[in-house]
């Protein structure tokens, strides 16, 4: 028996632990029918065990859009060292929108700078230690991008 793959295991999981939230049903039947595709055939696309049948990438999209579950971009960015971010939706920007967005991305700076400082102070770097330190690195980036969000709606039109 081979090793699964990373990524068949989280279309695995992403299909089968859907839940239709109006409906109470589950799995490739339901995610199917938001998704426009027949629950067979997405259960066949989402066996981990298959290599013939595959998602797309734009089923791939239909499926993340129709679960809400975005687990599928957040290992594809992680396999190629890169990180899959949420951008906030901010409809009507305000001078409190821009305050919080930048206490929220200071918040998480220091949050970084304290996880540096506690994976150091013993003269070592664990493993564990470097993925704390990556972890609120990504958080820092997300949370300097909604503050790029606002500003962003903010700016003069061209």
């Amino acid at each position: 028996m081979s090793d699964i793959d990373v990524i068949d295991q989280v279309i695995y999981d992403t299909v089968h632990n859907y839940r239709d939230q109006h409906t109470k049903k589950k799995g490739a039947e339901a995610l199917g029918k938001v998704i426009g595709i027949s629950g067979a055939t997405l259960q066949n696309k989402a066996n981990r065990n298959e290599d013939f049948a595959n998602l797309s990438v734009k089923e791939s999209r239909s499926v993340m859009l129709g679960s809400q579950d975005f687990n599928i971009l957040h290992v594809l960015a992680a396999e190629v060292n890169h990180a899959a971010i949420p951008l906030p939706a901010i409809e009507f920007p305000a001078d409190m929108d821009l305050v919080v967005a930048m206490t929220d991305w200071q918040k998480d700076f220091g949050e970084t700078a304290s996880a540096i400082h506690q994976a150091l102070v013993d003269g070592r770097l664990t493993q564990a230690e470097l993925k704390k330190i990556a972890t609120e690195l990504a958080q820092d980036y997300e949370k300097g991008m909604a503050l790029l969000d606002v500003l962003k709606d903010m700016a003069e039109p061209e």
